[in-house]
């Protein structure tokens, strides 16, 4: 938990030092997991998207009062079967 939630701050420095319009891009390095990092918007819209392990999350950062909240859950990620 102590992990998602640092990852979870992590995002949100990573945001807060992108100008408005420009991408931000976030890669889940270290140890194998899968990840869903959920983002909760004004006006209730929630997006979640599943990062496997190598994938980037990349997106166009927008002003500060749209964004309410971030989180982070991580999954373990034992490959192909």
């Amino acid at each position: 938990m102590k992990e998602e939630v640092e990852i979870a701050q992590a995002i949100t420095a990573l945001i807060a030092k992108t100008p408005i319009g420009q991408t931000v891009s976030v890669e889940l390095l270290g140890k194998p997991t899968v990840g869903f990092v959920t983002f909760e918007f004004a006006g209730g819209w929630i997006f979640e998207q599943k990062l496997i392990p190598g994938m980037s999350l990349e997106f166009i950062r927008g002003e500060d009062h749209y964004l309410k909240a971030i989180t982070v859950s991580l999954h373990p990620f034992d490959g192909l079967k």
